[in-house]
């Protein structure tokens, strides 16, 4: 159901569920793979810089839905969306039912990200200097996404920046918070979550194109037409099947590699689903939470796998 106004509700819940609350896992299990990495490695996991990190990625991928929905809110795509697959896509719709009045979302969603930026100052002086471009390149790209002049989304870079913040910044920030050091491990270990991260942005689009095309939004779908841009998901996803049979630990086992590897086929079977309704995005419903499941799995397991096997 889409949020509506209710007095009953306390605040701090209502702009809890802005975050959109089931979507932040996708943060912290990038840092459970730079985990993974460090253990991987034979290094020292400190417990308290792990828990550190992860509330800082969760606070950081808030931050950015919250702005997200307020800078689309600012173009008018989210107004005028009536292809959205809630609760996936379209924006949570908070300020459209006028749950939560926009300037107080953009105040949350910077708030937010200033608190992301207070953890990594607290980070980087018990680990080094080393993490504050990490830090400051993540936090660019939050705000960056969908806020002018940078409005990555909208100049079909959405993905990639995704990708890279997901996938390869959390993982690598992780590491060096843990070890004051760099390493191949979590770009090599990360590299598959980042290609299924951004397939998720990329099935979003589908249903969003009409909207974000009305408001001079040129994501990749509305770039390519969906035809086209429904390879850009097939191919990511086999990326990173071919990643992880080339780069898999074959310490890891027959039993760990399978447990890193199934996953993927929920993504295959999803692939399948949007090169053929590529111009259908209604029907895009099930393959959407396929999508999640995919990357969610893949990144949790691969973590448990590498740590276990």
């Amino acid at each position: 159901m889409e949020p509506r106004p209710d007095s009953t509700t306390p605040r701090a819940v209502v702009y809890f569920a802005a975050t959109r609350p089931p979507f932040l896992l996708a943060a912290a299990v990038p840092v459970a793979l730079g985990l993974a990495a460090v253990a991987a490695d034979g290094a020292a996991v400190y417990a308290v810089r792990a828990l550190a990190t992860a509330i800082g990625a969760v606070l950081a991928l808030a931050g950015a839905n919250i702005l997200n929905d307020y800078y689309d809110a600012e173009s008018g795509t989210d107004e005028i969306n009536t292809g959205r697959i809630f609760p996936f896509t379209g924006g949570s719709r908070f300020i459209q039912n006028k749950v939560i009045a926009k300037e107080n979302m953009l105040k949350f969603g910077l708030a937010l990200l200033a608190a992301t930026a207070a953890i990594g100052l607290a980070l980087t002086a018990v680990a080094g200097v080393g993490l504050v471009g990490i830090g400051v390149l993540g936090l660019v790209i939050a705000w960056g996404y969908t806020a002018p002049p940078l409005n990555l989304a909208a100049r079909g870079l959405g993905e990639a920046a995704v990708a890279a913040s997901f996938g390869l910044l959390i993982p690598v920030g992780t590491y060096y918070a843990q070890t004051s050091g760099w390493s191949t491990s979590p770009l090599v270990i990360g590299t598959p979550y980042a290609l299924l991260v951004s397939n998720l942005l990329v099935i979003n689009m589908f249903p969003d194109a009409k909207a974000d095309a009305a408001v001079g939004k040129r994501t990749s779908v509305v770039r390519l037409g969906p035809a086209r841009a429904s390879y850009l998901y097939v191919g990511s996803t086999s990326a990173a099947l071919c990643w992880l049979w080339a780069t898999m630990p074959e310490e890891m086992g027959a039993t760990g590699q399978m447990l890193a590897g199934l996953p993927l086929a929920l993504s295959l079977r999803a692939g399948l689903d949007v090169v053929a309704f590529a111009d259908e995005p209604s029907k895009l419903a099930r393959a959407i939470p396929l999508t999640i499941a995919a990357a969610l799995l893949h990144g949790t397991l691969y973590a448990v796998a590498l740590v276990w096997f």
